[in-house]
């Protein structure tokens, strides 16, 4: 090995300058091109790294309250029975079942849910189209009398323009699902 690099360092040096020059610049970038290479990963790792230190504090920050979310855990269960709760058919079927009665027409969006460890959230978009006030009203009524199963995020009311005593009015509701840990549902 020692006499092949002594062959090549005496081949070099009977260079001229010229063709010195295009093997320094070979060298050089693929130097540069090695060193882009290691910035790269190393910037790769160390959002790893921050990544999992946000991780880390987020698990430290749950385990460190444990007695208090099973405190209020326990607060919930007393308030909602898991078995009651909506999942996101049953959600659109209750909705469906309290507006019949109050002969609106009306449309609806499909459930969207977001779902976690413990609860879903089911969330809906209703839309009535010529009703009066007094229908309304009852229809909101009947969506309180629900709660804490079924509850009522925003209310939009938009005059007709045609029937100043008519309404158009876009609800959005939503339900929460808590789901029966202990039994893995």
């Amino acid at each position: 090995m020692k006499h092949l690099v002594e062959k090549i360092v005496s081949r070099y040096k009977l260079l001229n300058y010229r063709e010195k020059f295009f093997p320094f610049i070979f060298v050089l970038f693929l130097s540069l091109f090695w060193v882009s290479g290691c910035f790269k990963q190393t910037r790769s790792l160390f959002q790893d790294w921050k990544f999992v230190n946000a991780k880390i504090k987020n698990h430290r920050f749950w385990i460190r309250n444990k007695a208090i979310i099973g405190t209020n855990l326990e607060k919930v269960l007393n308030v909602m029975d898991p078995q009651k709760t909506l999942s996101g058919a049953n959600f659109a079927g209750e909705v469906e079942d309290i507006i019949r009665g109050y002969g609106l027409n009306y449309s609806m969006s499909s459930p969207r849910t977001r779902n976690s460890d413990i609860f879903n959230i089911h969330t809906l978009q209703l839309h009535c189209e010529n009703a009066k006030l007094a229908d309304l009203i009852k229809l909101e009524e009947a969506i309180y009398q629900k709660k804490p199963y079924l509850s009522l995020e925003k209310v939009k009311l938009h005059g007709n323009l045609f029937n100043p005593e008519l309404l158009e009015v876009d609800f959005s509701l939503c339900s929460l699902q808590l789901k029966d840990i202990l039994n893995g549902k």
